[in-house]
């Protein structure tokens, strides 16, 4: 497997991660793009070389060779948004096709969001859902999906759309990625909203099932959601539980000052179905968030 990354941040690290622990992998390298030169060191460090890439300064000569080497590429670059058309910053510069400049390909990934379903009032919605985008993000992502999975029609190349809801998992580059280390530092909010739930991944999910994916070589696309959604307060007041700690004080969703990318996460309401992931044989390491909180909390977070 020669790997191509557009994108090498949380969800491609424990994607890496996820490949070299699986035998069946046979992993001969790994290269993934940088926005900043300071970067690079970062990623030859955990054995994954470094390649620039700006879509405004176009592809280089270096990606250009890296990319016609690749097998397995993934994606994890956000479309632009104010465009109907071309929202994919990648493949609005390969006006010949992705093939074109990755004639070894085998396996391709995108990864999107759950947010291109829309609102659904708490429904249920799996992959054979319509697609209701509310926000220009989202429909820029609907946009995305499609031209990705254009890139392989009339070829037998696998195709993978990954649909992500919430993402959490171990802190990251200094950042905290869940709920026991926002409590911690003092930026957890327990936003009360009546009847408001969403689906949580653990990261390592991410990077397992796609690793599951890719090493099979399976298309299609695949909601990556755990089994059990859950309001956003439940969560947080889970999280307090494990560290011993009284959780924040509830705040009304009506008359909370949230900034309005926060608010338009609340605008959104859905159940979303894992069965076609499961289907394909993979086994959810963290199937609701007790399990990954419980797990990050052993390891340390937020303590």
């Amino acid at each position: 497997m020669h790997i191509f990354l557009f994108g090498t941040g949380y969800s491609a690290h424990y994607f890496v991660e996820a490949l070299r622990q699986n035998p069946a992998a046979n992993i001969r390298s790994v290269t993934g793009t940088i926005r900043r030169p300071e970067q690079a060191e970062a990623l030859r460090n955990i054995g994954i070389n470094p390649v620039f890439f700006d879509a405004e300064q176009g592809l280089n000569a270096q990606l250009l060779d890296e990319l016609s080497q690749a097998t397995h590429i993934v994606s994890s670059v956000a479309p632009l948004t104010g465009s109907a058309e071309d929202t994919d910053p990648i493949l609005r510069l390969m006006p010949e096709g992705l093939l074109h400049y990755a004639p070894q390909a085998r396996f391709i990934s995108y990864l999107s969001t759950i947010g291109v379903y829309g609102d659904y009032r708490g429904a249920w919605v799996d992959e054979s859902s319509e697609l209701k985008p509310l926000s220009a993000r989202s429909a820029a992502r609907v946009t995305a999906e499609k031209e990705w999975l254009a890139q392989v029609e009339n070829t037998d190349i696998a195709c993978a759309i990954l649909r992500i809801s919430g993402i959490y998992g171990p802190s990251f580059q200094g950042q905290a990625r869940n709920a026991l280390a926002s409590i911690k530092q003092g930026r957890a909010h327990r936003l009360i909203k009546k009847d408001h739930v969403f689906n949580r991944i653990h990261v390592e999910d991410i990077g397992g099932a796609l690793a599951h994916l890719s090493v099979n070589n399976l298309g299609g696309i695949y909601n990556l959601a755990d089994d059990e959604p859950a309001a956003a307060h439940e969560i947080i007041a889970y999280a307090a539980g494990l560290l011993g700690v009284t959780p924040p004080p509830a705040i009304d969703y009506e008359t909370a000052e949230l900034s309005p990318m926060a608010r338009s996460f609340y605008q959104e309401c859905k159940r979303a179905s894992n069965a076609a992931l499961k289907a394909t044989g993979y086994q959810l390491r963290y199937p609701n968030y007790r399990a990954g909180l419980q797990k990050l909390h052993q390891s340390g977070e937020g303590v």
